[in-house]
Parts: C-alpha cells; sequence; structure tokens
C-alpha cells in the first residue's frame, strides 16, 4: 500500500491507495432482506422507538460518477445497484447501518440532470426531481461526488448540483457539506487533484484558503474552443430559470484570436465545503476516513427506522431494480435503458428456505428481443445466472428464478394468438 499525501496551508488530503481489491467489496449483505410483503411492511411500519445517535447523509453527483458503489462501500454490502452505465439509479433509495447507539441513514440519489439531458435522453421528471426531494428533509450532511477519472467534469459542479448545495445552505445553515472525489485509482498522476481541489472549492476549504499550481492547459484549438463555448450555451439556456440562485457568466460568440476559456470551463464552484475526501469507492479505498467524519457529525435523536431494517425498497422493486443493473451491464448501446424488466411470479416455499422468481423483460421490437437472448440464448442465461446469484447474495436462501423475454409487438401466433415468449430457466 501505498500512501500519498499532500499538505496545503494546515489543510491535509490523504490518498490511500491499494493494488488489490478490499475483501469487504463485494460481499454478501450481513442481513437478509425481507422476501415477502408482509416482511416488509412489518419491519417498515414498526417504530423503532430507542433514543440513539443519528446521521442522515445525502449522496449527491452528476450520473456514473459512483454515487451508489460509495453508499456500498460505506455499509460494507452491496444494497444499491450498481453497473458501469450512467442513470442505473432511477429513484431515492435509503441505506441504512446501525452499529452501538449510532444509526446512520444513506440516501442514494439518481444523478443530477436538468430539463434539457433528461428530455435528450427520455428520462422521467421522478428522476429529475428526486435529488432535489432527497434534500428537503433534514440533512445532516450533503456529499458531493465527483468522478475524478473524468477529465472534463472533475474541475466544476454541475449547475444542478451547485443549486442543491445552496439551498441545502439556505434551509440548514448548521448543517455540513462534504466533496468527494471518487475514482482516483484511475489517475496516472495525483497531483492533478489538488488542481481539481481548487477549482471546485474556490480555493478555500473549511473557511481556509489554499493553493497549488494548476497543471490544466488555459489554451486549446479554436474547434474546441468553439465546441466548449456551445456546450456553456446550452447549459445556461437549459438553466435559465434558476439564473438568480447560481449566476452564470454571460458568454459572447468565441474569436479565435482573442477567445481563451478555461478548458474545460467551470460552471459552478462551492466555497463552503467543510471537508474533501479522495477515495475509491470500488477499492474500498479512503472511504473509512469518509465513515469516520460522518460518525463525528451526528447528533442526539430517535432512530428513524429498525437496525434490521437496512433498505427501502420492498423486495419486488429492488428485485427489478438489480434485474436492471444486470441489463445494463451484458447489454450494448441504448437498448438496456428501453426493456423493463418486472416481476410476474412470487412466492416463498413452505419451508422459507427457497423463494421462487419469474421475471418478464418487456421488449419494444425484435431487434431488442434478439439482443436480450442473444446467439443461442447465451446472453439471456448468463443474465440469468448472474441475477441469480445476486438474489441468492440479498435475501440468503435459494432462488427459483426464470426469465421469460416478451416481444410485445410481436404479430400474433396463428395458434396460440400470442405475443413470442422466450423463457430460461436457472
Amino acid at each position: 500500500m501505498r500512501l500519498l499525501a499532500f499538505s496545503m496551508r494546515g489543510l491535509k488530503i490523504s490518498l490511500r491507495y491499494k493494488s488489490v481489491i478490499s475483501a469487504d467489496v463485494g460481499r454478501p449483505l450481513a442481513r437478509a432482506l425481507p422476501r415477502t410483503l408482509q416482511e416488509y411492511n412489518e419491519l417498515a411500519t414498526t417504530p423503532p422507538a430507542r433514543q440513539g445517535k443519528i446521521v442522515k447523509v445525502a449522496v449527491v453527483g452528476e450520473p456514473n460518477v459512483g454515487k451508489s458503489t460509495l453508499i456500498n462501500s460505506l455499509v460494507a454490502s452491496d444494497v444499491c445497484p450498481v453497473s458501469k452505465k450512467a442513470h442505473t439509479t432511477r429513484r431515492a433509495n435509503r441505506a441504512s447501518v446501525t452499529k452501538g447507539p449510532l444509526q446512520m441513514l444513506l440516501i442514494d440519489t439518481p444523478g443530477a440532470v436538468g430539463s434539457f439531458h433528461a428530455s435528450r435522453h427520455h428520462l422521467p421528471n421522478a428522476m429529475v426531481v428526486a435529488p432535489s426531494k432527497a434534500i428537503e428533509s433534514q440533512i445532516d450532511v450533503l456529499a458531493v461526488v465527483v468522478d475524478a477519472s473524468d477529465h472534463w467534469r472533475r474541475d466544476f459542479l454541475s449547475i444542478e448540483v451547485a443549486q442543491m448545495l445552496q439551498k441545502h445552505r439556505n434551509e440548514a445553515p448548521h448543517a455540513c457539506s462534504v466533496l468527494i472525489l471518487n475514482k482516483v485509482d484511475r489517475l496516472d498522476s495525483k497531483r492533478k487533484l489538488l488542481a481539481s481541489v481548487e477549482s471546485l472549492c474556490e480555493g478555500v476549504v473549511d473557511g481556509r484558503p489554499i493553493k497549488t499550481k494548476r497543471s490544466i492547459p488555459k489554451q486549446t484549438t479554436t474547434a474546441l474552443k468553439t465546441l466548449i463555448w456551445q456546450k456553456e450555451m446550452d447549459r445556461q439556456q437549459d438553466s435559465s430559470e434558476q439564473a438568480n440562485t447560481i449566476p452564470c457568466k454571460k458568454l459572447e460568440p468565441p474569436d479565435p484570436g482573442t477567445y481563451k476559456p478555461e478548458f474545460p470551463p467551470r460552471y459552478a464552484s462551492w466555497p463552503h465545503f467543510s471537508r474533501v475526501f479522495m477515495v475509491s469507492a470500488t477499492l474500498n479505498d479512503g472511504v473509512d476516513e469518509v465513515r469516520d467524519f460522518l460518525k463525528e457529525q451526528s447528533r442526539d435523536g430517535i432512530w428513524e427506522c429498525r437496525p434490521e431494517f437496512i433498505y427501502n425498497q420492498k423486495p419486488k422493486e429492488l428485485v427489478e431494480d438489480i434485474a436492471r443493473e444486470r441489463l445494463l451491464d451484458n447489454l450494448r448501446d441504448e437498448i438496456p435503458y428501453e426493456v423493463k424488466p418486472r416481476v410476474v411470479y412470487w412466492n416463498v416455499d413452505d419451508s422459507g428456505c427457497a423463494l421462487h422468481i419469474h421475471v418478464s423483460i418487456e421488449c419494444i421490437n425484435e431487434r431488442q428481443t434478439r439482443a436480450v437472448l442473444g446467439s443461442g440464448g447465451k446472453t439471456v442465461r448468463r443474465i440469468t445466472e448472474q441475477l441469480r446469484q445476486r438474489l441468492c447474495d440479498v435475501f440468503h436462501c435459494e432462488i427459483a428464478l426464470k426469465i421469460g423475454v416478451v416481444n410485445k409487438k410481436a404479430k400474433p401466433r396463428p395458434i396460440a394468438g400470442q405475443s413470442r415468449v422466450e423463457t430460461v430457466s436457472s
């Protein structure tokens, strides 16, 4: 293990980098989730009625920055669905971990996007407003996650994230916000992180100024300057309604001889972060420091959920989200975003040792159906086995899983008169 530390005028930012994956990542849940709706309702409706310590944390950020992976590392269980593609999380979910007198509530939110991005990618309006609604409740810590490996976006905050920070500060002046640079293990040079911190925080962390030697080039080619300017104008137009909250610099059309924007353009920054963390959630690296800081922010209060209630999603909804996770990782292009997995059968056997689940994957055309099935059914069989193993880890029991692929627009057959259905059993 190598230790890389930076000291900047009293501010110390440490980064631990491991070459092997920690044993805490990817392990099964410490406790099984409820297997029936009745069990879920009993856990959800029964109040804990215990006085102790509590801290509520909302994790926000742009799509595909590793918010769900970070929460999984903080609770040491793969409770939130994750994939390599953006928009895996479709709704705000809450994970909890209770240890001793302390209960930590972590709210996982969809990626913060504007209305223009949502309409372009056909995202439901609920996904757009979910991050902002998540901070309406009494949040003690607002954690902003930034992808440190994305050189296009690691030096600025999106307008949507900046608006949530301002809203959180207005509604809870005594609460704090932290910046978490994730995926630092993918960087070749860690010096770029310091320049990103200075840009994201306007050179101020916890009220103390920091200074670094900026390593971001100031000039680019004329074509790239024009592209950056156009993206900036599109984004300002998309967020024109909130211009009074987060002011944006008005831009003029670029002149190849005189126009010298920063690279990449800074849409927004925030000088009120209390702490900055550099982590690799996938490797579980640097997560302990984040967890210790969140414990320090706890307050006296009544627990909001029972200790065994570790995730607030209903069992069928969780299975559908995990099925979507497997589809995103196994299918290419836009196909996994258009197909819809649905649980059509759910039953626990009399012994309580096995759970029988049937999942229907609804496709809208023949092309999607062929892509999900794969050559000779190889793709859907691989998805079935991965999903079955994942559900075994979640529910701590044997899973009898069947996946059906349905073409909703298929022509009726002459005899049966039904849509084409291909079923693969695990």
